[in-house]
C-alpha cells in the first residue's frame, strides 16, 4: 500500500500505515512535508517514507512522474491512497509511462 498525502491529517494516515504493517503488508508514505511534521513516527510504525513533494503546484512537480513510475515498478503496490487531485494525476501519469 502506498499513501500519497498532503499536509493534513497525519495522525489518521499513520494509524492506517501502522495497521497495514501490523497486518503483514509493506507500506509507504510519499510526502514532502512529512519528515518535518511527523519526524520518526513514519519509520517507527514500520512504513517507509519518500520525501517527494508531489502535491506542490509547480512545473517542477512533473519530474516526480518518472520517480513514482519507477517506484511503482519496484514496489508493485496493490493500493494507492491519494489525498488530492495533483498527486492523483501524478500517480495516474506514472502508471501510463
Amino acid at each position: 500500500m502506498m499513501t500519497v498525502v498532503n499536509d493534513r491529517d497525519f495522525a489518521e494516515r499513520l494509524e492506517r500505515e501502522d495497521g497495514s504493517v501490523h497486518a503483514g503488508n509493506s507500506s509507504g508514505i510519499v510526502d514532502g512535508a512529512a519528515a518535518v511534521l511527523i519526524g520518526d513516527r513514519v519509520p517507527a510504525c514500520g512504513a517507509h517514507h519518500l520525501d517527494w513533494p508531489i502535491g506542490r503546484k509547480r512545473l517542477k512537480t512533473l519530474r516526480y512522474i518518472r520517480r513514482i513510475a519507477d517506484w511503482f515498478d519496484a514496489e508493485r503496490p496493490d493500493i494507492v491512497h491519494v489525498h488530492s487531485r495533483l498527486p492523483a494525476w501524478i500517480c495516474w501519469r506514472a502508471t501510463c509511462t
